[in-house]
């Protein structure tokens, strides 16, 4: 699962996927929407007023994602990514959601040029997964091409 936090409206507007009257609307309410890939799919997980709040909804619902994952027996990984302009704000940010997970193993990277384009600069995002073993990986068909262990 993927959630993403967004900075502003303008980026979503462009790409029409906010119409003006909502972007307008969302700016003078300070509304940031916090955004959910989950099969592929994208979804509006929640509205909150400010970043900080959108920040904080985001650590309770990876908290959530996390549980769910762990619940089933799963190994799991975690990652933050961004778009901050600022090297600083991106440390903070992981700083952030190590201390609020309690994880130590929280990787950072930088959001995705395919994701970084439609949500703008600014945007902070977490995801966590699925490890998948050994044998797993082996029966996957581009196993072969990126795996050649026993």
């Amino acid at each position: 699962m993927i959630y993403i936090g967004l900075d502003t409206l303008d980026y979503l507007k462009r790409g029409g996927r906010v119409t003006a009257a909502g972007a307008a609307l969302g700016s003078i309410l300070n509304m940031k929407p916090l955004l959910k890939i989950e099969g592929g799919k994208l979804d509006a997980c929640a509205k909150v007023r400010g970043t900080d709040n959108c920040k904080k909804r985001l650590m309770e619902e990876m908290g959530k994602s996390i549980e769910l994952f762990t619940d089933r027996g799963w190994d799991i990984s975690v990652a933050v990514a961004d778009s901050y302009l600022d090297p600083t704000s991106s440390g903070g940010w992981l700083a952030m959601a190590s201390s609020t997970l309690f994880r130590d193993d929280v990787v950072h990277c930088p959001l995705t040029c395919s994701i970084g384009c439609h949500v703008g600069p600014n945007a902070f995002g977490m995801a966590v997964s699925r490890r998948l073993m050994r044998k797993e990986m082996n029966s996957l068909p581009w196993a072969i091409v990126y795996h050649r262990g026993p």
